[in-house]
C-alpha cells in the first residue's frame, strides 16, 4: 500500500508532461507548404499552448524559438536563451532544429555536431546548413569547427565538392599535406584524369605551400582538361617570372572567350606595359608623351 500511494504521489507531481515527438510532428506540418496539412493556425495556437505546458523545459524555449523564427528568419538565439548548459539535453531531430535557429556565435556549431553524430542519411536542407555554418566558421577564423564539419560531409560523401572545400580548409590553417592529399584521393576515386576543378585546386594548394614547379603540373593537367582558372594562373606565374611574351601569349589566348573574365583582362593589359628584354624578362618601358608605350 505504502509503495502504491509513493508512485500515485510521483505520478502527480510530474504531471501528464508533453509527447515531444507529437510536438515536432506538427511543427513540420506547420513549416510544410502541403495544402493537405492541418490549418496552420490551430496548429500554432495547440503549440504555444504545448509550450506554456511544459514551461521552463529547454524543449520549450526551442518550440517558442521556432515558432518565432519562422514569423523572422532572421531570429537567432543563444544555448543560453534555450536553458541548454554544459549537458546536452536535445535528441537528434532536436539538435537540427536547435542548429536552425542558433547564432553562429551562440552554439550552432556544438548543435551541429550533436545533430549529426546521430543522423546516418543527411537530406539537401541539412547537407545545405551544414556547409553554410562550415563557411561562416572559415570566415569567421573558427578553422577546428569548419573543419569538423567539412571533414564529416566528405567521409559521407566522398564527392569533388566536399574534397575541394576540405582541401581549401586545410590549405587554410598551413595543413598542406592533407590539403594536397585530400584532393589527390579524390582524383583517384574519379579515374586516371580526375577533373579539371580538382587539379586546379591542387595546383592552389601546391602554388600557396610555394611550390611553383609543382604548381605548374598540376595548373598544365587542368589546362589540358579545359580550365581557364588554370589558364590564368598559368599566366600569371609567367608575369611574376618576368616571362613576359609567355605571359601576354597566355592572357590574350582566354580574350577570345565570349565573355573573358576580369583576371584575363586585367593580366592582358599589365603584360602590354612591361617590355620584353632580350633574356626573356622585362624592364619597365619609358614613357612617350606621358603614356606607356604598348
Amino acid at each position: 500500500m505504502v509503495a502504491l500511494g509513493t508512485l500515485g504521489v510521483l505520478l502527480l507531481w510530474a504531471g501528464p508532461g508533453v509527447d515531444w515527438t507529437a510536438v515536432w510532428q506538427d511543427l513540420r506540418a506547420l513549416r510544410s507548404e502541403d495544402p493537405a496539412s492541418p490549418d496552420p493556425a490551430r496548429v500554432r495556437r495547440e503549440l504555444v499552448s504545448r509550450a506554456e505546458e511544459a514551461g521552463d523545459d529547454p524543449r520549450a524555449h526551442l518550440l517558442r524559438a521556432q515558432l518565432d523564427w519562422l514569423d523572422n528568419p532572421s531570429h537567432a538565439v543563444t544555448l543560453g536563451q534555450l536553458g541548454v548548459g554544459e549537458d546536452w539535453v536535445f535528441a537528434t531531430e532536436e539538435s537540427w532544429l536547435a542548429a536552425e535557429i542558433l547564432r553562429a556565435d551562440g552554439g550552432r556549431l556544438r548543435a551541429l555536431q550533436e545533430a549529426l553524430a546521430g543522423t546516418e542519411t543527411l537530406d539537401s536542407a541539412q547537407v545545405n546548413l551544414v556547409w553554410a555554418t562550415a563557411l561562416g566558421e572559415l570566415e569567421g577564423l573558427r578553422f577546428d569547427g569548419a573543419i569538423d564539419l567539412l571533414e564529416d560531409l566528405h567521409s559521407r560523401y566522398l564527392a569533388e565538392w566536399s574534397a575541394i572545400n576540405l582541401s581549401l580548409a586545410y590549405a587554410a590553417v598551413g595543413r598542406a599535406e592533407e590539403a594536397d592529399r585530400v584532393v589527390a584521393e579524390q582524383i583517384q576515386r574519379q579515374g586516371p584524369q580526375g577533373s579539371m576543378a580538382l587539379w586546379s585546386r591542387r595546383g592552389n594548394a601546391a602554388w600557396g605551400n610555394g611550390d611553383d614547379r609543382r604548381a605548374r603540373d598540376y595548373f598544365g593537367k587542368a589546362l589540358a582538361l579545359g580550365s581557364s582558372d588554370a589558364a590564368i594562373v598559368l599566366a600569371r606565374l609567367d608575369f611574376f617570372d618576368d616571362r613576359i611574351l609567355r605571359a601576354r601569349s597566355g592572357f590574350r589566348a582566354l580574350l577570345y572567350d565570349p565573355e573573358p573574365s576580369a583576371w584575363a583582362l586585367r593580366g592582358w593589359g599589365l603584360s602590354l606595359l612591361a617590355e620584353p628584354s632580350e633574356d626573356g624578362g622585362s624592364r619597365p618601358q619609358e614613357p612617350t608623351n606621358g603614356r606607356p608605350t604598348p
